[in-house]
């Protein structure tokens, strides 16, 4: 029997999500303000120069000249926004249902004990410990780790578990799986970026860059934040059976030294 640990509390917006959302919501804007920015700066000292006398004409002219290519490698690279992106992680495992019968039943057990809908699906990943996202039809998948189903106790599985159904019933799910699309998308772009040799030398390739490492530091802390909060779960639920087993042992110590209760 396991020690149900209580509903778990809502947890307000952080900065870091925050900065996540904003990147995903200002990414093809600042894509397009950018690119118009740099394209109307060329136009600009271009039809500037056509009315300027011949000595600053030419001046004019070379000075636009550095912006119209820029905004021609960056237009170049802009069809990698276009490819499909799947998202597929090829380390997660589908198992049939008969051989997820008792990490099933624990799932079930533990979002009871929480008030939260269990996951719609169950899968195991030869990395990770656990997470939770929403695939394209917007089932909400439980990925829990072999290591994890191995290794743990089954009340430290269950407060990881636990951890990750508060998750989706947070919403995070959604934003874990929009999140990562945008991030796959942005590699797309920037690996496009850094292969093209004009490109290291293009500022309008380095603010674009700028941007896809800004969003990679807001991602990667986000995902840090969640595996702390798994592991103080982790570490809550371990407390937990500690207290158990140290009140059965105590228990049985005073039974020992007054005898058993009778009845």
């Amino acid at each position: 029997m396991r020690t149900a640990v209580g509903h778990p509390p809502k947890e307000p917006m952080s900065l870091v999500r925050l900065i996540v959302f904003v990147g995903m919501a200002c990414y093809y804007p600042f894509l397009i303000f950018v690119c118009l920015g740099a394209a109307w700066l060329a136009v600009a000292l271009f039809m500037t120069g056509m009315h300027m006398p011949r000595p600053f004409r030419g001046l004019l002219i070379v000075l636009g000249l550095p912006f119209a290519f820029m905004v021609l490698d960056a237009l170049l690279a802009l069809p990698a926004l276009f490819m499909r992106v799947t998202g597929k992680d090829e380390f997660e495992i589908e198992v049939p249902p008969k051989w997820m019968k008792g990490l099933q039943a624990l799932v079930d057990q533990v979002a009871e004990e929480r008030g939260v809908d269990p996951p719609d699906d169950i899968r195991l990943h030869a990395e990770t410990v656990a997470h939770v996202y929403e695939d394209h039809k917007g089932r909400r998948i439980l990925v829990v780790g072999g290591v994890a189903v191995a290794a743990f106790s089954q009340d430290a599985l269950a407060g990881v578990i636990a951890h990750e159904l508060g998750h989706v019933a947070g919403g995070d799910t959604g934003l874990s799986r929009v999140a990562l699309r945008w991030h796959l998308l942005m590699g797309y772009l920037e690996a496009r970026l850094a292969g093209r040799p004009i490109g290291r030398f293009n500022p309008l390739a380095w603010l674009i860059r700028g941007y896809h490492f800004l969003f990679n530091v807001a991602w990667a802390a986000n995902k840090r934040l969640t595996l702390d909060a798994c592991r103080a779960t982790f570490c809550k639920s371990s407390h937990l059976l500690n207290c158990r087993h140290a009140g059965v042992a105590r228990k049985r110590s005073q039974e020992r030294a007054v005898g058993p209760a009778k009845f």
